[in-house]
Formats: structure tokens, C-alpha cells, sequence
């Protein structure tokens, strides 16, 4: 295999293609995070539009949702254009020859691509809060040429064009935002708030509508795209009459027309989950039934309304697809990347319930998080993040293993150093009986290292999963009682929870090691290197209302700093007062408030949704916050959302 600098350097001395190094962005336009209405005047010229109109690959029909991996033509030949955040760079690969052709430096951690109508191609840019749009050389060899940039809302994730190929929607993870730009310059139309963890998105058959999945919640939010106000309207996954199960996983949403009517719908692989409620129980959630099940809602994007309320109730979840990523519609079929199966299943997209149709699944190389189809030639290629591999699958034939596999051109020495990367595929086993008995994988409840918003039943009453990237760096003793110091005895204590058999025998300490490893990947600057930053970037929109809300916080009167200095943890245990019988006597190790704004709900046992809530309802026992005056509550909690 090639290195990443060997190959970027043999292209460019070869002057294939033409195209010059990727230099400094000309400009940004920024979208404010508060921004609603009329985008901000941008004075300087731009330069988005193509250098060599009609040469080099072009768009497959119909493929206006961006994936990590975007396929485009040339003279009959099908082009794949590779996003990759852990080498910070685009690959360029021939997929009918199985060779990589060039490969492109990102300033950032590359999320999804798109190929535009014209050929150019766009990329989303998670941890530098920016869209890049790039020109494909004609061959195409060699590296891609910048064009412009556009700043966007913190994170963005995904990328969709509209049916007439006019406007570009983007996703912003942890800002919780959808924005839209105008497809052929980039120029900023409008922006939106949204709920938490905005992540695939789609534009609907008439344009009006982008429907967006989130990471959490059990929801898909309608954003309308023509109205003034451009209203948000919520589609409800949860499942059941009364009890009302949550989900997570929404990594992806898929629309799909599936008759000679052309009756659309709207598909989006998820988990559906069963917490448990505020009682006691022997480990993390029900213990009756199998906690976690995999679900694909099914949604009528004309009425904006769910189709499905049924969950499997399946018994056990060895070989589920519990961390699904990317999808896919080629006909009446769904395709479905699942990570820690390392595996792309076929569900039968016609049925009342597609989780329960499985047809066939590939087994594909470690960490499958991208997937792009051409239906005119009935493939489909797959990114395996993990392995650095990308494997290309015949759907018209019979094999279950993707034999065609391009091994992805790496730097010299990897960002990701190999027992991380190992702890990082820990991470996300879904099929780990050391970690759980049900399937759970570590990244079940912590998605990318984050929380998946839920509070779940556990042996000392309800508990809200707890945010960790960022937060566990000098924040032991661990665990919501302070009760183990090393990280690696506390995992073993989740894992005893979760029914798992755990980490204990002498083979097992290298992986418990690279579990550890992977975790602390996640606490700094190497957790931005390879595309997985969780925090804000943007600026505060009102920073006299933040430098207010610092001061608040720092008031002794007010008490927030006596055990939060600097928004981290004095690593000490108080008595907060939770009013539950079993916890009257216990107390609660302080908590690090770093990335609290994406984080909710709050306190140990979920009871506020929001920081508002929690401020206002304060009772003296976590700083003397009730007393506050509205506007000094509202800057406390705009200061609590920079941290």
C-alpha cells in the first residue's frame, strides 16, 4: 500500500490532471449561529463556479444525499471520492480497476461528500465548521483543486441538494442547526434551529421539504423550505401508546419511492429502546426483556407522520444491527451499514417493519460508516473507517463476503496510533459478550463518546447516561458515587451492569488497555485530528451576555465555582439533595461541565431538560440559582453553554 505522501506526491510531480495544490480557503461566509432570516452581506467575490465546465466525472442521477463515500462517471466508469477523518484527507478511486488515483489534503476532518449537478464535488468539514466545495481534474488523478469555503454552524455532518439541484442543505451536529446555501455559488440562504443532533438529511420529491434524523431523541424534524419562517415541524418515532420507547442510532434517513403511483417514503435505521423508567433494577435498563432492538421507521412524507409504531420485542440481539450508520434505497431494497457487525444488511424496504425483513447481509471490513450505491450498475461501495479499507459489492450477485477491497493510501505515521485504534473498534462491538449480555456496545449509550440524552433504570435508581468525550481527563474518582479511581476498574463495573463477563482473564488486558486508550483519544487534541471533535467552535453570538454569565458564575454568593471551577470538577463528593428515599443519605461526585450545552437532560437522574430548567428550578443545594433575577438566569445559562 502506498503512503498518503508518496501518492499525493507522485500525482502532483506527474502534473496529472492539472490541478494545483489546495492552498488557504479565498474566503468564508459566515452563517451565524443565531441567524434565522436574511443571510449576512458578503462583499468579497466569490469563486465557487467550475474552472473547466463539462470535463471530468459526472454526477450519477439521482444521487443528491452526501455519504462518506459519493460515486460519479466518467466515460462509463464509475469514480468514487472517499471522505477520510482520520488521515484528514479525500480519496480519489477507479472502482471498476480496484486502484486508488489521487488523494486530497483536508484542512479538517472530512464528514460526508456530494457531488453537485456539474461535477463538483462538496465536503463537509466537522471539526472546522466549514463546507469546502473542490474541482475534480479531468482524468480525474491527482489531488482535487479548492474552490471556495463556506463557514457553517459547529459540526457539520451531512449534506443534501434540492430536486432542481438550487440549494445545498447542511446538518451541524452540535450546534442544532440545518442551513441552507445556494447550490451553485455557496452563497448562506438561511438557517434554522433544530433538536439535538441534527445528522442525515434529505430534501423531499417537491423540494419544499428537507426531513432531518437525529442521534437522539426518536425524531425526525420537517424543515420547510419555502415558507418565510421556514417552520420546523416534529415527526414523532417514539414507539407505543403509552409507554412511548425511545431510540438512538438515527444516523441516516432515506427517501424512497417504492410503486407505480409513486408513493413515497421516508426510511431511517435506528435503535428503539426500553429504559427501564425511574424504578430499580439488577443492571441498566429492563432486564425483562431485551432492552435495545433494531427498528427502520417508516415515514409518509406527504402527511409528516410515522407509519410504524410496533417494536420486534426480539429475545436477543447476537448479529443485530444495533449501530447503524449509512443507507441506501436501490428499488424496493434498503441498505444498511451496522458497525461493530462490520457487515452491510439488505432489508426488504416494502415491509411494514424492514428490521424484521432481512434478505442478505455482506460481512466487510472494520468500521463500515459509508456507503454510496449505483443503481444503473447495481453496486454498492462501502468506507470501513477502522480498517482503512473500501470494499465494492455486487448486488446482483450471490457472495456474502465483499472480496473487491481498495486498501486507502495512509500517512507515514497514522494519527490514530494502533492500540487506540483497537480500542476504538472495542468501542463500538455490538457482539462483545465481555461487554454486555444483550448486545450493547459501549457506543450504544455513548454515541462517538457523547451521551445517548436517555436516563436509564440501573440498582441505584435512575441514572442519566453521562456525557464522556472531553470530560473524563482529570475527573477521577469515577462513576456517579466517586467510587472507583482507575478507569479501568470503573469499566468493569459498567460492564458487570450490562451482564457482560468483563476484561477480568489475562488475555483480556491488552484489549481492556486499548478500551482505556480509545477513551482518552477522546479527551484532546488527537480527538480533533482524526474528525471526532465534540466542541463548540463558534464564537458566542452575545458575548457581553456570556461575560456576564461568567461573572454570575464565578459570584460566591452564587456558589457555581466552589465546585465547578472553570466549569471543570473539585473531584470531591456533596450531598445534593435528590429527594429519592434510597439516595437520601448518599453523595454525588461533582461532575466535569464541559460540552454541557449538548449534553441533556440534566442532573444525575434526568428530572430537568433543560439548563434553564435546571437554573431556575435550583434548590440551594448546587449554587443558589433560584434566586436569580430572568436575565441573570439567561446569562448564566448562555455562559454554561460555552464551556
Amino acid at each position: 500500500m502506498r503512503s498518503f505522501a508518496a501518492l499525493t506526491l507522485l500525482f502532483t510531480l506527474a502534473g496529472c490532471g492539472g490541478a494545483g495544490p489546495v492552498g488557504p480557503r479565498p474566503e468564508s461566509s459566515a452563517l451565524s449561529r443565531g441567524h434565522t432570516g436574511s443571510p449576512p452581506t458578503n462583499s468579497i467575490e466569490r469563486s465557487c463556479a467550475r474552472r473547466r465546465p463539462g470535463e471530468g466525472p459526472a454526477r450519477i442521477d439521482g444521487a443528491r444525499q452526501s455519504s462518506a463515500v459519493a460515486l460519479a462517471r466518467l466515460a462509463g466508469r464509475t469514480v468514487a471520492y472517499v471522505a477520510d477523518a482520520d488521515e484528514g484527507a479525500i480519496h480519489t478511486l477507479d472502482i471498476d480497476r480496484d486502484v486508488e488515483l489521487g488523494v486530497t489534503p483536508i484542512e479538517g476532518g472530512p464528514s460526508a461528500l456530494i457531488v453537485l449537478a456539474d461535477g463538483r464535488v462538496a465536503v463537509s468539514l466537522r471539526d472546522a465548521a466549514r463546507v469546502d466545495v473542490l474541482e475534480p481534474a479531468p482524468a480525474p488523478v491527482g489531488p482535487l483543486e479548492r474552490l471556495c469555503s463556506v463557514d457553517v454552524p459547529e459540526e457539520p455532518v451531512a449534506l443534501a441538494a434540492s430536486p432542481d439541484d438550487t440549494r445545498l442543505v447542511v446538518t451541524s451536529a452540535w450546534a442544532g442547526r440545518v442551513s441552507v446555501l445556494d447550490a451553485r455559488d455557496l452563497s448562506p440562504l438561511f438557517a434554522v434551529g433544530v433538536p439535538r443532533d441534527p445528522r442525515g438529511v434529505v430534501v423531499g420529491a417537491d423540494g419544499r421539504t428537507a426531513f432531518v434524523a437525529h442521534g437522539v431523541g426518536a425524531r425526525v424534524s420537517a424543515v420547510d423550505l419555502e415558507a418565510p419562517t421556514h417552520d420546523v415541524h416534529d415527526i414523532d418515532l417514539r414507539l407505543g401508546d403509552r409507554e412511548k420507547r425511545p431510540g438512538t442510532q438515527g444516523y441516516a434517513i432515506v427517501l424512497t419511492t417504492l410503486d407505480a403511483a409513486g408513493s413515497p417514503r421516508l426510511l431511517v435505521p435506528r435503535t428503539t429502546v426500553r429504559t427501564g423508567g425511574t424504578v430499580i433494577s439488577r443492571g441498566y435498563g429492563s432486564v425483562e426483556v431485551s432492552p435495545i432492538e433494531p427498528f427502520v421507521s417508516v415515514i409518509d412524507p406527504i402527511a409528516e407522520r410515522s407509519l410504524g409504531q410496533s417494536g420486534l420485542d426480539l429475545e436477543r440481539h447476537r448479529r443485530e444491527c444495533l449501530l447503524p450508520r449509512a443507507a441506501a434505497a436501490v428499488g424496493d431494497t434498503l441498505l444498511v451499514t451496522c458497525l461493530g457487525l462490520d457487515a452491510l444488511v439488505e432489508l426488504d424496504a416494502r415491509a411494514a417493519q424492514p428490521a424484521a425483513s432481512e434478505r442478505r447481509r455482506w460481512q466487510v471490513p472494520a468500521g463500515p460508516i459509508g456507503l454510496a450505491v449505483d443503481p444503473e450498475r447495481r453496486i454498492a461501495v462501502v468506507l470501513s473507517q477502522f480498517a482503512h479499507e473500501v470494499s465494492t459489492i455486487d448486488l446482483g450477485a450471490t457472495a456474502t463476503k465483499a472480496d473487491r477491497r481498495v486498501a486507502l493510501a495512509r500517512r507515514d505515521t497514522p494519527r490514530l496510533v494502533a492500540e487506540a485504534a483497537r480500542g476504538r473498534a472495542l468501542f463500538h462491538a455490538t457482539d462483545d459478550p465481555r461487554i454486555s449480555r444483550d448486545g450493547r456496545a459501549c457506543a450504544s449509550c455513548h454515541p462517538e463518546g457523547r451521551d445517548d440524552a436517555l436516563t436509564w433504570a440501573t440498582p441505584d435508581g435512575p441514572r442519566q447516561t453521562i456525557f464522556l468525550a472531553g470530560r473524563i481527563a482529570g475527573s477521577a474518582p469515577y462513576g456517579w458515587f466517586g467510587a472507583h479511581g482507575d478507569l479501568g476498574v470503573h469499566l468493569g463495573h459498567t460492564f458487570t451492569r450490562l451482564g457482560g463477563s468483563g476484561f477480568a482473564a489475562p488475555r483480556d488486558k491488552e484489549d481492556l488497555a486499548a478500551l482505556v486508550a480509545w477513551l482518552r483519544v477522546m479527551q484532546g487534541p488527537a480527538r480533533a485530528a482524526i474528525g471526532r471533535a465534540p466542541s463548540p467552535l463558534d464564537a458566542p453570538a452575545d458575548t457581553a451576555l456570556v461575560d456576564r454569565g461568567r461573572r454570575i458564575f464565578d459570584d460566591p454568593s452564587v456558589g457555581c465555582a466552589q465546585c465547578h471551577g472553570g466549569g471543570e470538577t473539585d473531584r470531591e463528593r456533596h450531598d445534593v439533595g435528590t429527594g429519592q428515599a434510597i439516595e437520601a443519605s448518599l453523595r454525588f461526585d461533582t461532575p466535569s461541565l464541559r460540552f454541557l450545552a449538548g449534553s441533556g437532560p440534566y442532573f444525575h437522574d434526568g428530572r430537568h431538560a433543560t439548563l434553564a430548567e435546571l437554573i431556575e428550578k435550583g434548590d440551594g443545594r448546587m449554587g443558589h440559582t433560584a434566586q436569580l433575577s430572568a436575565d441573570d438566569r439567561a446569562a448564566l445559562t448562555a455562559y454554561l453553554e460555552t464551556l
